[in-house]
């Protein structure tokens, strides 16, 4: 058949890989933009129900600490190889609580609701991220996943977009419920389109990871271990203040600034938009250079950005700051995930990237309850120049990473 290309012997792709990396690409930028909602609607949020900065914080926090999810849901697709069936349904579930959050009165259901947005959107990248990974082949891994996340970026950059257009037109709920439409399109297109993809092989001995396809055997499992542990950290400190930075970034230009919100909250979708011109880009060079500089020149340049935003006021300088931001961070992310591909055998993968992802937004909910209690304490300069400290250690500890050519 014209569109059954195999990449491995075991290994069967049943649609073009050109609509496969389409559906991909779709389902990863609705997934964000659903995961980005909340940050944008802080500033009404926090008018409509008289909130603190901390229980602002809270709000994200509790959807990421519902993301912690994603580890029962990576675990369990690789135990059944079953991954298609969470994305899609995931997508339309989120879909349908995105509605709810625009029908919430108090904020206590406001954070229930969005506490139960985050499990639900624990069922998108575990296995949404695997199965990329296994529809195309090693040496051209970096760059898919850099396609597959345009659509991450591009969905982070359209959710404040679209949130603060529309909610000048038709007010914020009204702009929820219009949202929560291509959720449900895609979800039911990629339970239609997309196939698990078959691995007819016995599950790999973890103290002979040598015979597995696809696998360096040159990795041993004590290697593998402490490269995945290397790049977690680097990763979780070298990003603690951009992290922080998304998630207030409203609220700092409202506040500090007295921007309008609507046009705070582009200006947060402006660092998304350029991620869509970096991760194909950080992807593709990993594939030529290695993953570890895209890693370590990422976060290096990120650090010293969120300082030079600090010294500046809204303008053309801070718009272009606020863009390298974007650029760069999603220039790290496909050689970070592609990093874990190539150290992780086929059929961990969905497991070690559940660990990963949990990890990360586990500790993200963690930032961002630190981030809001600073700010109410030291203000939001002295909050990010203090943080930035931290990212410090994330830039020496990047040095560590094994390199590996692919």
């Amino acid at each position: 058949h014209k569109h059954t290309i195999l990449f491995y012997p075991t290994m069967e792709r049943k649609i073009s890989p050109y609509l496969a990396i389409t559906i991909f690409t779709l389902a990863h930028s609705i997934h964000h933009i659903y995961a980005i909602l909340i940050p944008p609607l802080l500033p009404i949020f926090k008018l409509v129900y008289h909130l603190t900065y901390f229980q602002a914080g809270l709000l994200i926090s509790l959807f990421n600490i519902g993301l912690i999810n994603q580890l029962l849901v990576g675990v369990y697709s690789d135990k059944k190889q079953k991954r298609k069936i969470f994305v899609g349904l995931g997508l339309v579930f989120s879909a349908f609580l995105v509605v709810i959050v625009g029908l919430t009165e108090t904020f206590l259901t406001l954070a229930i609701i969005v506490f139960l947005l985050g499990i639900v959107a624990s069922t998108y990248h575990p296995p949404g991220t695997t199965l990329v990974t296994e529809y195309f082949p090693p040496q051209k891994r970096g760059r898919f996943l850099g396609i597959h996340l345009i659509g991450g970026s591009t969905g982070t950059a359209l959710g404040p977009i679209l949130i603060g257009g529309l909610a000048t037109y038709l007010g914020w709920k009204h702009s929820l419920y219009l949202l929560s439409i291509p959720g449900i399109l895609i979800g039911l297109t990629y339970l239609t389109l997309i196939k698990d993809i078959a691995m007819n092989r016995k599950q790999p001995n973890l103290t002979n990871l040598e015979n597995i396809t696809d696998f360096p055997a040159n990795f041993q499992l004590k290697e593998i271990i402490t490269s995945i542990i290397i790049l977690f950290l680097a990763l979780f400190l070298g990003l603690i203040p951009i992290i922080g930075l998304q998630s207030f970034l409203t609220l700092y230009l409202t506040d500090t600034f007295n921007l309008n919100i609507s046009f705070a909250a582009m200006l947060l979708g402006l660092m998304q938009i350029a991620g869509i011109l970096s991760s194909p880009i950080g992807g593709w060079i990993s594939d030529k250079t290695g993953r570890k500089p895209i890693i370590v020149f990422s976060l290096t340049i990120q650090l010293v950005l969120v300082y030079l935003l600090l010294q500046t006021s809204p303008g053309i300088p801070m718009y272009g700051i606020l863009f390298l931001l974007g650029f760069f961070f999603y220039a790290l992310l496909p050689a970070a995930s592609a990093y874990l591909a190539d150290i992780t055998p086929p059929r961990l993968r969905g497991t070690i990237y559940a660990i990963y992802f949990t990890a990360s937004f586990g500790w993200i909910a963690f930032i961002q309850l630190l981030t809001g209690n600073l700010i109410d304490i030291l203000g939001f300069k002295n909050t990010f120049k203090t943080l930035t400290l931290t990212a410090f250690g994330g830039v020496v500890l990047s040095l560590l990473i094994k390199h590996r050519r692919i």
